[in-house]
């Protein structure tokens, strides 16, 4: 702000602003720059507590303490007694209004900061300034709370979603329905404005999916395994008949594990342990066993079978639908006892 005194010999300014002052816990500051000497008037019950150079005089003025500054920057450093003062009051109740009006503006529901506010309306018009001021910084407080709050919740949610789209995708559906079940329950939360159980429901949701695995179909089961039976109980027919002698077991191979470290020094540690549990396994595996015994995510053993596949050290053979993962044949040699 500038004025133009006219020839005047002394200006009174009379301010209600917050652009002046600023406030750290229960200390206000006032700020201004001046060209000229300046005399400031703080409000009733007022206690200095810090001023930013040497007061050309301090005072008392119709019960209100004032200093007056040379000129340049000044900084006046006070805090106010229990009763307050209407003009921090009104300012404190402005900076919630404005707070409350951005949180909304997010969709966030903000009824308990709303609250607060209408009760600092209320403790203005009655004239306990103090209160009105507490409660509006409350106010303030709560709107900001809320919508970190909503924030936590809106991530929750979003996760819970993803992994249940990523189980649903991958066919792992037992136990789904359950994750869905917290999901919307988590959404219904939200929609209300209770953002902690909104977060508390959807982190549930989201472990339920991650738990989730793939149907079993039982009557396959059943029937392969009967199928299965028929036909060994016609081998045995068979063999009673011809006395045909046993064949001999297939003997295993080795994998050349050592090898296959020395000769890929760039492997991981994962892809070692990926390595050593197929070369466990008789040198092959199904994807799927490899995925469920290191807790790997569909995409991330698809990565790892693609740089090894790469890098010559494993095969993959489509078996019925599925992927049977080998070590290469220039890493076998020799047979198990």
């Amino acid at each position: 702000m500038e004025v133009d005194s006219l020839g005047s010999v002394s200006i009174t300014l009379v301010y209600s602003t917050p652009d002046l002052t600023s406030k750290i816990g229960s200390l206000w500051i006032f700020n201004a720059t001046t060209p000229a000497t300046a005399s400031i008037s703080l409000p009733a019950g007022s206690t200095i507590t810090s001023l930013s150079s040497v007061p050309l005089e301090v005072g008392t003025l119709n019960g209100s303490p004032y200093v007056s500054m040379p000129s340049g920057r000044t900084e006046v450093y006070y805090v106010v007694g229990v009763v307050g003062t209407k003009e921090h009051a009104l300012v404190a109740i402005r900076d919630a209004e404005a707070a409350i009006a951005a949180v909304k503006l997010k969709g966030v529901v903000t009824s308990g900061a709303e609250a607060l506010l209408a009760q600092a309306h209320a403790s203005f018009r009655s004239g306990r300034y103090m209160e009105a001021e507490q409660l509006a910084n409350d106010a303030k407080e709560e709107a900001r709370a809320v919508e970190a709050a909503a924030s936590s919740a809106q991530n929750a949610l979003k996760s819970a979603t993803s992994a249940i789209t990523a189980a649903r995708t991958e066919g792992r559906t037992s136990g789904l329905s359950d994750a869905e079940g917290l999901l919307n329950a988590a959404q219904t939360y939200y929609s209300n404005g209770d953002y902690a159980k909104a977060k508390t429901e959807a982190d549930k949701a989201y472990q339920a999916a991650q738990a989730a695995k793939q149907e079993i179909n039982y009557l396959i089961i059943a029937a392969v395994a009967g199928a299965a039976a028929i036909i060994v109980a016609s081998a045995l027919v068979l063999r009673g008949r011809r006395r045909e002698p046993e064949p001999a077991a297939e003997p295993k191979t080795k994998v050349g594990l050592q090898a296959i470290f020395d000769g890929n020094p760039g492997l991981r540690m994962d892809d070692r342990e990926v390595l050593r549990f197929i070369a466990e396994s008789g040198g092959e595996a199904f994807a799927n066993e490899i995925r469920e015994r290191f807790d790997l995510p569909r995409t991330s053993a698809w990565r790892m079978f693609r740089r090894m596949i790469g890098m010559g050290i494993i095969e993959e053979r489509k078996i019925g639908g599925q992927s049977l993962i080998r070590i290469s044949r220039m890493y076998k040699g020799g047979e198990e006892e």
